[in-house]
């Protein structure tokens, strides 16, 4: 199982894409060719799960990005997941200027813009991006490897487009 996070904003731009990897170890060969200024980060190898305190680094490299601060605040949209709704997500949000609003969970599609208006657009494309990698690679398989790199040429294809209001 591989996660990626992207926090988009109106004017359209990204801030650069987090890719949580399911392992112990972290290894250089994970990141290569990925969108420039990506995080990198590590979850637990048997949960698919984002963790309290790596939504923490999510909303610090969001803020850093941003440059979000309570003269000059942001509201952030997102799911409602446990991992994103914690005491210290919700406390460094507000010392740092992000209104958090979040959406009911199994909400119909119309509650969901993130997931009709940004992501199903991007999963499109990367799915076209497997596909051809595929095909130009008979007999082999794409490994965790292969993720950040043919996420890379969707993902600044994402940023330039400007997808409306969306984060994770």
């Amino acid at each position: 199982m591989f996660t990626i996070c992207m926090i988009i904003n109106f004017v359209e731009n990204t801030v650069p894409a987090i890719f949580f990897y399911p392992r112990a170890i972290l290894h250089d060969s994970l990141m290569f060719v990925s969108p420039p200024g990506s995080l990198d980060l590590l979850y637990n190898p048997y949960s698919s799960w984002i963790t309290g305190p790596l939504f923490l680094k999510v909303l610090d490299l969001g803020k850093k990005h941003t440059r979000s601060s309570k003269e000059d605040p942001i509201i952030l949209l997102m799911g409602n997941h446990e991992s994103q709704c914690t005491f210290y997500s919700i406390l460094y949000a507000r010392q740092n200027g992000v209104t958090l609003v979040t959406f009911p969970p199994r909400c119909s599609h119309r509650l969901q813009p993130l997931d009709v208006g940004v992501m199903r657009p991007f999963k499109g494309k990367l799915r076209v991006a497997q596909h051809n990698w595929m095909t130009a690679n008979p007999g082999k398989v794409i490994t965790v490897l292969h993720l950040a790199p043919l996420t890379n040429a969707d993902y600044q294809a994402f940023s330039l487009q400007g997808y409306n209001n969306s984060f994770c």
